[in-house]
């Protein structure tokens, strides 16, 4: 489903794929997200990242049938990554423009370079979302604009961590557990207090 979804979103260097439908994109792309949640349920995964059309975890998960078809699971790498929060992840031999996931190698050199940095910039060219257009932007949809992105180290407002990293050095040589926020870490505000030290 994800090719799919890919060939509706389409954006080039030098503009949009012969595909590119925003609203059909859209559609597949809920799909795909129902297609996640299906599978890290029954699987009873503790990810590290969820994406559109994939999963990053830590351990082997039941992919069913061996039999490639259309829609299936496979694995894609068993290969180190960085999750440096919510939506920002490289993955180590993944280099892909389309999206904001980051090379490995890029990031452990901007790591390395700069180690006690909290913060990394990335850019890309990305279409004029339907989003974007509605807000006031309407002769500019479909056009290409360069936006960027700052990564900011221990800045994650979805998810807690008792302990979080600080700077890009603390991803490199650390792994940090956390929990989707829910009412039961902020029912009181003395359990807050607590939780939090």
């Amino acid at each position: 489903m994800s090719g799919i979804y890919g060939k509706f979103l389409q954006s080039q260097k030098d503009g949009f794929g012969d595909r590119f439908n925003p609203v059909y994109g859209a559609e597949v792309e809920t799909g795909c997200r129902l297609k996640v949640a299906e599978f890290v349920l029954k699987n009873k995964s503790e990810p590290i990242h969820i994406a559109v059309d994939g999963v990053i975890l830590t351990e082997p998960a039941y992919l069913g049938s061996n039999e490639p078809k259309l829609g299936s699971w496979e694995l894609v790498a068993a290969e180190p990554c960085i999750c440096a929060g919510t939506g920002v992840v490289a993955i180590k031999g993944k280099k892909r423009s389309a999206d904001f996931s980051m090379d490995y190698d890029q990031l452990v050199e901007q790591i390395e370079q700069n180690p006690e940095a909290s913060e990394y910039k990335i850019e890309k060219l990305a279409p004029v979302t339907l989003a974007v257009a509605l807000n006031g932007n309407w002769t500019e949809l479909g056009r290409l604009r360069r936006i960027a992105k700052t990564i900011y180290i221990g800045d994650e407002a979805k998810r807690y961590y008792k302990e979080s990293p600080k700077c890009g050095k603390d991803l490199l040589s650390k792994q940090y557990r956390s929990e989707p926020w829910d009412a039961s870490l902020i029912s009181t505000e003395a359990q807050w207090g607590k939780e939090l030290k």
